[in-house]
């Protein structure tokens, strides 16, 4: 899935980008423009696996390896609704190519309200440049949820490294 700039305002309605849902590995979501998403109590999910996003957005391949690339600013307000974002790269990455599970490259702003925001990135890749991250921030990043409670973030980042035979974890904090 390929987007430049959109705006997005539902009354409530919820928001779904469902890529690779047929699981072939194959369906990333890439934001080459802005991206503004307003919902008055709507969640926002950027995911893949199946029609509902439940799963992961896929890099599906060496010259495209992100499962949720985002060139430009990115805000969303739920007001209350849920933000969550699933990604995961492909198993390769060519050199000089980043291979993050889910990547910003500018600024992201995300106030959930009272929902709770989920930005889950795996790299599957040990291969490529030095940004095969799960998730990676490139800019200024500024979420806020549930009146500033940590317990309403839930960062989780997965990365496979060439130096290590499992998957290691990296958990950020974010205020």
């Amino acid at each position: 899935m390929l987007f430049r700039s959109l705006s997005i305002t539902t009354a409530g309605s919820d928001v779904l980008w469902a890529a690779d849902t047929d699981l072939s590995g194959g369906g990333y979501i890439y934001f080459s423009g802005a991206l503004t998403v307003t919902t008055a109590g709507g969640n926002v999910t950027f995911g893949g696996g199946d029609a509902a996003g439940s799963a992961y957005a896929r890099g599906p391949g060496a010259a495209n390896p992100e499962g949720i690339r985002a060139f430009q600013t990115i805000s969303i307000t739920t007001a209350g609704g849920n933000v969550v974002f699933r990604g995961a790269s492909a198993t390769s990455a060519s050199a000089g190519y980043g291979a993050w599970g889910v990547g910003f490259d500018d600024t992201i702003s995300i106030d959930s309200g009272v929902g709770t925001i989920r930005i889950d990135g795996v790299s599957l890749t040990s291969s490529g440049d030095a940004y095969n991250q799960g998730v990676i921030f490139r800019n200024n990043a500024t979420l806020t949820s549930g009146w500033g409670s940590a317990t309403n973030l839930d960062r989780k980042s997965t990365r496979l490294n060439s130096s290590h035979l499992v998957i290691s974890y990296a958990v950020f904090c974010l205020k």
